[in-house]
């Protein structure tokens, strides 16, 4: 599946300051959060956004490969991308 939509962060406190990265879904110490793709940068909130082309998961997935974050575990990532409404 594909979609126009990726999460980008929101700071609640400045809402209308533009973060300029995109987030992805992963567990860290037993607790889901959202990790920015392009600074690593962990955020607890994001809203979704219109990005105006088409990505899948696998997308989402070379991107963050390629931002050089690193992934302990794969499958898990890939399972969290696929439980998050936004990518169907």
């Amino acid at each position: 599946m594909k979609t126009k939509k990726m999460l980008v962060p929101i700071d609640l406190e400045n809402p209308k300051k533009d973060e300029n990265d995109f987030l992805y879904p992963i567990l860290i110490e037993n607790e889901f959060v959202f990790k920015g793709i392009k600074y690593g940068k962990i955020w607890k909130h994001g809203i979704v956004s219109f990005i105006g082309k088409e990505i899948s998961k696998n997308d989402v997935l070379a991107r963050i490969v390629d931002s050089g974050n690193k992934i302990d575990n794969v499958e898990e990532l890939i399972s969290c991308l696929d439980d998050y409404e936004f990518y169907r």
